[in-house]
């Protein structure tokens, strides 16, 4: 027996688990990770949707009430990545939403549809870049207005089966203020921001969350100044700030900023957008990598530890 409804798909899956069990051994490590797949599973629940697979590490729930799944799903997300931070993890997550195939295996309930599938492409979009919850543009358009606010456009990126998506992000840094939190895990601990340093042209510059907003770009007035003949780097090309205990990049320039993480060789084009910046990795002002061989046009960060 089978049935299709209307529902929407979260894969959420707890950062470098695999390493945890491997530095710590099982026993200390399922002592870690199951307090929180119990808190991420009691938030799907509370939020109406139902968790139908978890294998230590990850959690597949799907939302189907009528009118709201969409919207469901996304304060859940939201909700586990703030489980998540509180627990000092990170999750992958991704979300999506459509005509879902509810059916049995092996007298287990289970799902199958593009919506599962897709959910499961975008949820680690990125490899080794946790702490995004990653939807589809035809998601995003479906969330009730407040929510809709929260999503960043992210760029169009190829998924393998399904083509060429416009991807956006739910920005939950901010949702501290906006979603009631009220789980409660054993070991929780406060997060401190750490600090940003950026290197340009053997410059190095180190903020913390309290150093005012920094301005880059070709005009003498900008924190970080960036000479460009061909003038592709703009007067005030870009900002970075600190909010929520988070570094956030945002592109103010003409032509645009691509960014690497972590020595990935995949870039993020930005626009008029922003990116939230993690771990470390690149800059680059102007134009893609490929056209600044020597790297006169990108700047270097790193997120440093207090």
């Amino acid at each position: 027996m089978s049935e299709l409804r209307s529902a929407a798909v979260m894969f959420a899956d707890i950062a470098a688990a695999t390493e945890l069990r491997n530095s710590v051994g099982d026993r200390q490590a399922d002592a870690i990770l199951d307090p929180l797949l119990q808190a991420l599973t009691d938030i799907v629940y509370r939020n109406g949707g139902e968790v139908l697979k978890s294998d230590g590490d990850d959690v597949l729930a799907v939302f189907d009430r009528a009118g709201t799944c969409v919207d469901d799903a996304a304060n859940a997300a939201i909700e586990c990545q703030l489980a998540a931070r509180g627990a000092g993890r990170k999750l992958y997550v991704g979300v999506d939403a459509g005509v879902v195939e509810f059916r049995e295996v092996l007298g287990r309930p289970d799902v199958a549809g593009m919506p599962v599938n897709l959910a499961a492409r975008l949820h680690k979009l990125v490899p080794d870049l946790a702490g995004y919850i990653f939807l589809a543009i035809d998601t995003v358009q479906a969330l009730r207005p407040d929510l809709r606010d929260r999503a960043r456009p992210y760029g169009v990126r190829p998924i393998k089966g399904v083509g060429a998506v416009d991807v956006h992000t739910l920005d939950w840094d901010e949702a501290v203020t906006m979603v009631p939190t009220r789980f409660a895990l054993p070991t929780t601990q406060a997060i401190q921001a750490a600090a940003l340093a950026l290197t340009h042209a053997g410059r190095v510059m180190r903020l913390t969350p309290s150093t005012p907003a920094l301005m880059v770009g070709r005009d003498r007035n900008n924190e970080l100044r960036i000479d460009d003949d061909e003038q592709r780097v703009s007067s005030r090309h870009l900002k970075v700030l600190c909010r929520n205990g988070a570094w956030i990049l945002q592109d103010t320039s003409r032509n645009g900023t691509w960014v690497r993480f972590n020595n990935n060789s995949n870039q993020i084009g930005l626009l008029g957008d922003e990116l939230k910046l993690v771990g470390n990795g690149r800059m680059c002002l102007g134009r893609p990598f490929a056209d600044d061989v020597q790297g006169r046009f990108t700047v270097h960060f790193e997120l440093v530890k207090k």
